[in-house]
């Protein structure tokens, strides 16, 4: 027999209710606006919105709703005769049927019919709105990535970037002090001269932005600025020796999409550096973890709960794992493991739901 796929696309806005806050919480991972404020536009009386104002509005969104997306799959087989038969890994509507009323599919009247398929719906619903805010904007990011070697190098690079950004922001804790040395190498303390604050700050800020003009067009990151910022980037690297472009699939790129996910945005200051550098360290860590086993790990218990809560009172807890499964497979979001491919054993897949729930 020959198996046919098919494929249901979501993409819409998901408005909470009851149901939703009750198995997710869309406040788990916080929305960071960038800490910038637009400018007043000229001959306008209008007041720009201050940063309170805009983080408070994002804050109101995000509990009020999320835009979710994502495809589900079913497969089946296909005799000669040209009859269809669900495969046990996809058949979804079976262990919903059976969690819920504890008779298969094809046993229930229509009332029933059409209390599984909107069960079903909703657990969908449920595992995209943990695909938005846990798979989407972090750990989506790190499974598709490629390694990078140079990652040390690379870091020590954008830290050196947020220590100067740092003493350009706290100038008035920061000194700069002009030594000399002699011939053998050795610094002739007496020499030694302190620059003012007020004096060395304009030279610090020149060195300091081409530091930063310099990142901006090494990881092509003129996409995340506003117009006015590039024309002056591109204006000031067309006068230095010329920079390397890096490969877009390096992990810098993918740390600043992370938190491009997250309204932060590449400008020129010490919270965006020290953000993106706390993303590369995480990124190091990160390296010998499985993102979809630690992705299931948080969506698993909750779909688990939203199932149980909603179950006949009696049912059967291999109906429900296997339910688990079937979602999860349907939706892609399984480890690429042997025994867990389609022709694996049934045993072996309920043992693997049970290990994400403990």
């Amino acid at each position: 027999m020959v198996l046919k796929y098919k494929k249901e696309s979501y993409d819409f806005e998901v408005i909470f209710d009851d149901y939703f806050l009750k198995y997710f919480n869309p406040l788990a991972i916080k929305e960071e606006t960038f800490k910038f404020v637009p400018l007043k536009k000229k001959n306008s009386k209008e007041q720009p919105k201050t940063l309170e104002e805009i983080n408070q509005e994002d804050l109101e969104k995000q509990k009020r709703s999320r835009w979710v997306n994502g495809d589900f799959y079913i497969a089946t087989y296909v005799d000669v005769d040209g009859d269809e038969e669900f495969h046990p890994d996809y058949d979804v509507y079976e262990y919903a049927s059976q969690v819920l009323f504890k008779i298969g599919k094809h046993e229930i009247d229509k009332e029933q019919t059409e209390k599984v398929v909107m069960f079903v719906h909703n657990l969908r619903l449920l595992l995209l709105l943990y695909k938005a805010d846990h798979w989407d904007k972090r750990l989506g990011l790190l499974y598709t990535r490629d390694s990078d070697l140079t990652l040390f190098e690379e870091i020590e690079k954008i830290t050196y970037l947020k220590q100067l950004l740092d003493k350009l922001e706290n100038s008035e804790n920061s000194e700069m002090i002009l030594r000399r040395k002699d011939e053998y190498e050795i610094v002739i303390t007496s020499e030694s001269q302190k620059i003012p604050a007020e004096d060395f700050k304009p030279i610090l800020l020149q060195y300091a932005e081409r530091k930063y003009y310099e990142f901006i067009h090494r990881y092509n990151a003129y996409g995340y600025l506003p117009l006015k910022d590039i024309s002056t980037i591109r204006n000031r690297i067309s006068k230095l020796p010329q920079q390397e472009i890096a490969q877009s699939n390096s992990d810098i790129s993918f740390a600043m999409n992370i938190l491009s996910a997250q309204n932060i945005n590449p400008f020129f200051t010490y919270y965006y550096f020290s953000r993106l550098e706390s993303h590369l360290n995480s990124l190091i860590a990160s390296k010998k973890e499985d993102p979809i086993y630690e992705f299931l790990k948080i969506a698993a218990p909750e779909l688990n709960r939203a199932i149980e809560d909603n179950a006949h009172p009696k049912f059967k807890k291999k109906d429900k794992h296997l339910l688990l499964f079937s979602l999860l497979r349907s939706s892609k979001f399984l480890p690429d493991r042997k025994a867990l491919e389609l022709d694996g054993i049934v045993d072996v897949k309920e043992d693997f739901i049970k290990q994400l729930l403990r």
